[in-house]
């Protein structure tokens, strides 16, 4: 399955000591008391911070979300990454039972019916608009209904075959056509679903803008500090995760590429300087660099890469159904002869597979 790709400006140096605005000189200066230590004097949480990147060797994020946790009270507004829970006074109540299941003669509220007169008349004409450019129609419309399921491939939604035979791309079709088929996603879905639908394609043409700029920017090579190709948690200066290296931007791909990898990144001379990141380690709660220099080639994120396909009869009262698949989605329809709907199969994909409590990740 093909990667989220991670797009992230990133601020050219701290706003704020510790990185949040909230962790004001008043705070840095507050006295906090540690009772378990052998010393249990008063020390300033700037005075902590200070001791703890010079004695423990941790960057100036983790130095603050260290003492913002062991001083929640006194230094928690400088901590970096979230506002540590407010120590609990009494326990928090318990929570309501669920409610009961409805009795088992009590039927459930009915579906809407879809109007698939609608839809199919929706497909008609977005087959009809088709004609212009009968390529792209041969590759999009199938007579008979019954080859919808056998020609689902998975290769589509993880990009993996970028030209499909048996679905037309959507960058390829005029515009009347696009808008009937979303006539007929829209008719089909709900509106919350379709809206949701849109702004995931929206999102995904933005992140190929910024993709682009990234492959494209006026900028220096740069190699990572990190041997094992990780970021550090939080945000920093994006100068300071790498040394300049002189390689122009071919070179500092075929470096990334190269076995064993060397962790370089282009970093652009004006802003937005975007850092791809990759993969995340659950565990660290770290990302790795990613290869930006290929992600053009593998996860190109345009309407070239959404793709859909028709089938069966939209003139009579016989079968028929549609697909629309695009970077991590594909969903189907089949209205069948017997006059029901199916709507599998469905995907509905997303990386990283474990959810990091915070949003986004730090």
């Amino acid at each position: 399955m093909a990667s989220v790709v991670l797009l992230v400006s990133l601020p050219y140096v701290l706003a704020a000591r510790c990185g949040v605005d909230s962790c004001t000189d008043a705070v840095l200066e507050t006295l906090a008391r540690d009772l378990t230590a052998n010393y249990k004097g008063f020390s300033s949480c700037e005075s902590r911070m200070n001791w703890v990147k010079s004695n423990t060797g941790r960057t100036e994020v983790e130095a603050c979300e260290k003492v913002a946790e062991e001083f929640p009270e006194e230094c928690g507004a400088c901590h970096p990454f979230q506002s540590p829970p407010p120590p609990q006074t009494s326990p928090l109540p318990s929570p309501p039972p669920p409610p009961s299941p409805p009795p088992p003669d009590c039927p459930s509220p009915p579906t809407p019916e879809l109007n698939k007169t609608a839809i199919r008349g929706a497909l008609r004409t977005f087959t009809k608009e088709l004609a212009n450019v009968p390529d792209v129609l041969n590759k999009t419309y199938f007579a008979n209904a019954s080859l919808q399921l056998p020609q689902w491939h998975i290769c589509t939604i993880v990009q993996q075959c970028l030209d499909p035979p048996i679905m037309g791309r959507i960058g390829d079709m005029p515009p009347k056509a696009v808008r009937a088929l979303h006539t007929a996603l829209h008719l089909a879905m709900s509106d919350d679903a379709h809206n949701l639908l849109l702004k995931q394609m929206h999102s995904n043409l933005l992140l190929g803008e910024l993709q682009d700029w990234a492959n494209s920017c006026p900028g220096d090579c740069y190699e990572l500090r990190d041997a094992s190709g990780q970021l550090e948690r939080g945000l920093v200066n994006l100068t300071d995760r790498g040394y300049k290296i002189p390689a122009n931007r071919t070179e500092c791909g075929d470096l990334r590429a190269a076995e064993p990898p060397n962790y370089t990144f282009w970093r652009c001379y004006e802003k937005p300087r975007l850092l791809h990141k990759a993969n995340i380690d659950t565990e660290t709660g770290r990302y790795g660099l990613g290869n930006i220099f290929k992600e053009p080639h593998i996860h190109a994120r345009n309407n070239f890469f959404d793709f859909a396909s028709v089938y069966g009869d939209l003139v009579g009262e016989g079968p028929f159904g549609f697909r629309f698949s695009g970077h991590h989605l594909d969903i189907n329809y089949g209205f069948k002869a017997d006059g029901s709907v199916d709507d599998l199969p469905v995907f509905l994909g997303h990386n990283p597979l474990v959810v990091p409590g915070t949003t986004p990740p730090v």
